[in-house]
């Protein structure tokens, strides 16, 4: 403590058959670790961390390997609807919760499989929330909310 930023990037996981959510329950489940991460960085005074909300990158079920490897038990096409309606919630979920927003689909995809970051789309992220960091950092710095 204090911490100053946390990158957040969840909801891939969520978009499992077995859970049956829909992308206004993820980013639900979202913005409820963004309270608590809010609320226990805000301990002893300071002030809360700074929170990156990632996006998470498309499901793709187009992909060469991705019915090998997921269908029918683990994602399907549903899962990749889903996945491209994600985003838009947990831009919401950002603005409601006074946090940066990214979305890791505008410069990454997925390799292969289907659901896992290809070798290039690392690299392409890790640019994006190196920028991301930087101006959250530059606007604190100058005194401008997030």
């Amino acid at each position: 403590m204090p911490l100053d930023l946390v990158i957040l990037m969840l909801g891939t996981n969520d978009l499992k058959i077995e859970f049956n959510r829909n992308p206004r329950n993820i980013a639900e489940a979202a913005k409820g670790l963004i309270t608590l991460i809010q609320g226990k960085t805000a301990k002893d005074g300071h002030d809360p961390a700074r929170i990156v909300l990632v996006s998470p990158i498309l499901v793709d079920d187009q992909a060469p390997s991705f019915a090998k490897f997921y269908v029918p038990d683990y994602y399907n096409h549903e899962s990749a609807i889903k996945s491209q309606q994600l985003s838009n919630e947990l831009t919401e979920t950002a603005v409601e919760t006074n946090c940066t927003f990214v979305d890791a689909a505008k410069v990454a995809h997925a390799g292969d499989d289907g659901l896992h970051f290809s070798q290039e789309a690392h690299a392409s992220l890790a640019d994006l929330l190196i920028q991301t960091v930087q101006t959250v950092f530059d606007d604190a710095s100058q005194g401008k909310a997030l």
